[in-house]
């Protein structure tokens, strides 16, 4: 308990320093996991050896380090703070790891906040679990090589290079059961806003402009041993805008910026054993969209008695719903008896790559 007790009180310390005065703009200042324990020292020897790197430990017990780390070249000051439970090991297979990063510096103009955190929980009795969590807040969300310069209008002189997509408040992903009878993702994304102001005066928002959802869930159904009889669902979610700002604008454009996080595009759904009426959904950027995909196949006949089928196994079904929250629109289908009809694998009807990745795969 005592250990415990020390890592609890370093990192009130470590979150008190996010209202120290500083001018940093920056995600972490190198990169995240490039650390490792051994006999329950932690060692960041690898990340500290980065171009333009220098680290000094500030305070160290077992699983925990909190150090200072420097960016020489833009002379920007962090301190990082690592906790683990175990005593051996990378942050790859650690069942639990958390590494966080705050700007500090002692005198400066204006309060500069932000916080850059990932972290890693496993099970270690189940091998195919693993969540990570990583939270970017206020400044941490830009390059760390980034010094604004005031009146600039344009990005491309001076400007963040912080990719858009990177620049990010929330991301998680937790999957399990991968390769087993019941495989799961989970995935968000969101994006917050700025409020406009003075750069190093102003703290970040709670205020989401832009999210994606993923939801993936298969399941074997049969008996044991039975890889194809199967069920099925995907979920996927896009609004808004990725970046720092809600109108593309702000009080520099150099690093207030935004692009739309859901495009431009339709779906269409068809009229398939004229169960639903075939429509095409359209949408314009930055509006709710979502698409929803059921589909289970089965050695139970669908399409039996009633069903205008010849009572083949292997029949299977599926649903689709594809909806546009922004202004109300939807376009549903389900087909039945896959293998009688004129379908034979069970996939979307269709699907949009650019709003919602990769398809998923048919069965």
């Amino acid at each position: 308990m005592k250990m415990q007790h020390k890592k609890y009180n370093m990192l009130a310390v470590a979150v008190s320093s996010l209202f120290i005065t500083s001018n940093a703009f920056a995600k972490p200042p190198t990169a995240y996991d490039n650390w490792s324990i051994t006999g329950g020292v932690v060692d960041t020897s690898v990340s500290c050896a980065d171009a333009n790197i220098t680290c000094r430990v500030l305070v160290e017990d077992d699983g925990f380090m909190y150090e200072e780390v420097t960016r020489t070249d833009v002379n920007k000051i962090y301190h990082r703070l690592i906790v683990t439970d175990e005593p051996d090991g990378t942050p790859a297979d650690l069942t639990f790891a958390s590494e966080s990063f705050i700007p500090f510096a002692i005198v400066d103009v204006g309060i500069d906040q932000g916080v850059a955190v990932k972290q890693y929980v496993r099970d270690p009795s189940d091998p195919t679990f693993e969540d990570v969590a990583e939270i970017q807040k206020a400044f941490l969300r830009l390059d760390p090589t980034f010094v604004p310069t005031f009146g600039q209008t344009s990005g491309t002189s001076g400007g963040d290079p912080t990719p858009v997509d990177e620049s990010f408040t929330t991301k998680l992903k937790q999957t399990f059961g991968t390769g087993t009878d019941l495989e799961s993702n989970f995935e968000y994304l969101n994006f917050t806003q700025f409020k406009v102001g003075q750069a190093t005066s102003t703290p970040d928002t709670d205020e989401v402009i832009g999210q994606k959802v993923t939801v993936s869930q298969t399941a074997l159904i049969g008996n044991p041993g039975d890889t194809n009889t199967k069920q099925a669902f995907e979920f996927r979610q896009a609004n808004g805008i990725k970046g720092t700002d809600a109108t593309g604008s702000g009080f520099d454009a150099n690093y207030h910026f935004g692009q739309a996080l859901s495009l431009a595009g339709s779906m269409t759904v068809e009229t398939y054993d004229n169960l639903y009426d075939g429509s095409t959904v359209s949408y314009l950027p930055q509006n709710d969209i979502a698409v929803t995909w059921v589909a289970q196949s089965d050695n139970v006949d669908f399409s039996g008695s009633g069903g205008g089928g010849s009572g083949a196994t292997g029949a299977g079904f599926a649903y689709q719903l594809v909806e546009n929250r922004t202004n109300g629109t939807s376009g549903q289908e389900r087909y039945l008896n896959f293998i009688d009809g004129d379908r034979a694998t069970i996939d979307p009807f269709d699907w949009d790559v650019n709003n919602f990745g990769a398809e998923p795969l048919p069965f």
